[in-house]
């Protein structure tokens, strides 16, 4: 993707507002007068992929769609990873964590917003009686702390 093509994204994310969202049910055209690129249609996805893994004996994930290399899960968040791969052979070494703002098929864990905290935000995992915390990264995904979160995970 170029850089031009980046910034429109960015510049695209700024611009588009609820109310010019569609209903479920419609087609959606950018605005003529606003400049939109037609390749910028789409505004979010609904499920999201990381992939973390341990590094330095902390897990940590890269993304570098949206500018994160090895962030750390930390503040209970990594304590949580470790009861969710468990179960997953060689997950140090990576596995793959799907998560939502709704529920899916095979979801494995629904977290609920707590507190914010830091510029982050305090999940808690009710079946598990344990929370933790989501830096601010959290807002490379969503504009908002979502109220819950729901996660999946499985090998690489």
């Amino acid at each position: 993707m170029t850089k031009a093509a980046c910034r429109n994204i960015l510049i695209l994310r700024v611009h588009v507002q609820i109310s010019d969202l569609p209903n479920e049910d419609e087609n959606w055209t950018p605005p003529a007068d606003e400049g939109y690129s037609s390749l910028l249609r789409t505004v979010m996805n609904s499920l999201f992929a990381i992939a973390p893994y341990k590094f330095q004996d902390m897990w940590v994930f890269d993304d570098p769609g949206v500018g994160l290399r090895q962030e750390p899960f930390v503040s209970g968040a990594d304590r949580i990873i470790d009861i969710l791969t468990k179960e997953i052979p060689d997950a140090t070494n990576g596995f793959n964590l799907v998560f939502s703002p709704r529920p899916f098929p095979g979801s494995d864990a629904r977290f609920v917003r707590g507190r914010p905290e830091h510029g982050g935000t305090w999940y808690s995992w009710p079946d598990r009686g344990i929370e933790g915390w989501l830096c601010p990264a959290l807002f490379k995904y969503f504009e908002a702390a979502p109220e819950e979160l729901y996660v999946k995970v499985s090998p690489k």
